[in-house]
């Protein structure tokens, strides 16, 4: 092809990551994985954020990508630069609860 040349692309399944394998990332997409991988197991999920400091502090950036990607549907407060995803996923199940 003239215009598109080929390069390798790494492609990454989230699910077939182990958390060992997501933590090599030094960056928030480590939260990110995690999050994904774990967003159809609800108890797991609570429990992972929960136990994982990193979570009580992610970028607003990263969350919006959590909610876009998970379709998760956290509500944030406005004007923070980041969020604590353990208070955002108790704050939704409390909303679902009443």
């Amino acid at each position: 092809m003239q215009y598109a040349p080929d390069y390798k692309i790494n492609l990454i399944a989230p699910e077939e990551l182990s958390d060992a394998e997501s933590e090599r990332f030094q960056t928030e997409l480590c939260e990110l994985l995690k999050f994904i991988k774990y967003s159809k197991d609800k108890k797991r999920l609570e429990e992972i954020v929960a136990e994982d400091a990193a979570f009580k502090s992610i970028s607003k950036r990263t969350a919006d990508a959590i909610n876009t990607i998970t379709h998760s549907e956290l509500k944030f407060p406005e004007g923070k630069e980041t969020v604590d995803m353990c208070k955002a996923i108790q704050d939704i199940r409390k909303d679902a609860i009443c």
